[in-house]
């Protein structure tokens, strides 16, 4: 029975050894597992940590940006109510004035004042609450009161689920734009007026004009004196309205006729003008100091003044101006109409 028992105990001691031996190369298996696991996982941590380094950097970056932003950023939570401010850049302090600390859980109405369209507003209301996009422009004011034009343009922001909960607002001062095209507004609306000035100014300048012509033309000769062996005949067309040009063919007596052809340099009315002037003083019918007649007491009629008198008398009277550069060339002469010999 001894011997028996020792047999089983030997068997059972060599079970046990080679259960041992089992379980050592099971655990061996397992830590190297695990070392394999771990260097897995230590792997993926490195990776992950550098992903997680790269993230931040990019979010760095994209703060940096917003803070350096020259255009107001603000976010407001639209889940709570009045849509509190949760965020404002740097821009957004610039162009309004105020800090961060005085607007965080604000809502964003103290920008609006007096003389802002409250209509715009409400638009502007109607699409957070639809949670849709919108652009608008309003009058903001700053802090200080100092009203400014202000673009607008709101985006939402969703989460996982779709769920709108913040508005991403974006401000911009368009003053600059809204002033210049008043200005451009305020310039058209007087140039429409000034051209409507001036066309009622032309519209009576041309009928001064046409008046002034009719009186001109009226100084031309109505009838030709009738002459024996002699034919009158003229015709008068000027380039313009008034001209510088004028005529003349009058008695002087009753054996005489005086003729003229004036041509003042220029057109237009201070030429016209200088022609009706030189043209009064050479008709018969002025007043006794006339040039181109005189009274002789020694004869019932008038004596005729010789033509070279009456120009150097008019040389004396209308001297060339520099200043100007006005001048006026003439032909002026008186026919005998019993010889039928013209003195000019």
């Amino acid at each position: 029975a001894g011997g028996v028992v020792t047999e089983k105990f030997l068997a059972c001691g060599k079970k046990s050894v080679d259960m041992a031996e089992d379980t050592s190369s099971h655990t061996d298996e397992s830590v190297a597992q695990l070392k394999a696991q771990l260097a897995h996982r230590t792997g993926e941590s490195k990776e992950l940590a550098q992903e997680l380094r790269r993230l931040q950097r990019e979010l760095d970056l994209r703060d940096r940006a917003i803070e350096a932003s020259n255009e107001a950023i603000v976010v407001l939570d639209v889940r709570a109510p009045d849509n509190p401010i949760v965020f404002v850049n740097a821009g957004f302090e610039r162009q309004t004035g105020y800090r961060r600390n005085e607007v965080l859980g604000q809502s964003a109405r103290f920008i609006h004042g007096p003389e802002t369209d409250f209509g715009t507003l409400a638009s502007i209301r109607k699409a957070i609450d639809a949670g849709q996009p919108c652009t608008a422009e309003v009058l903001s004011y700053r802090k200080g009161g100092t009203p400014y034009w202000n673009r607008i343009s709101l985006s939402p922001i969703e989460n996982g689920d779709g769920d709108v909960t913040h508005f991403v607002c974006i401000q911009s001062d368009v003053s600059a734009r809204i002033q210049s095209n008043a200005d451009v507004e305020a310039a058209l609306e007087l140039l429409e007026k000034t051209n409507v000035h001036l066309t009622r100014i032309n519209r009576r300048m041309k009928k001064n004009l046409e008046t002034a012509a009719r009186v001109q033309q009226a100084l031309l000769p109505e009838r030709m004196p009738r002459v024996a062996g002699v034919d009158f005949a003229w015709k008068f067309k000027p380039c313009d309205e008034l001209a510088g040009d004028i005529l003349n063919v009058f008695r002087i007596n009753r054996k005489t006729v005086g003729l003229y052809l004036l041509d003042v340099s220029g057109h237009g009315t201070a030429a016209a003008l200088l022609a009706v002037s030189i043209s009064r003083m050479l008709s018969p019918k002025a007043l006794s100091s006339s040039l181109v007649r005189e009274e002789d007491a020694s004869a019932p009629d008038y004596k005729v003044v010789p033509p070279a008198r009456v120009a150097q008398q008019l040389n004396a009277n209308f001297p060339w101006e520099a200043e100007t550069g006005q001048f006026f060339t003439l032909i002026y002469g008186v026919l005998d109409t019993e010889k039928l010999t013209f003195r000019y």
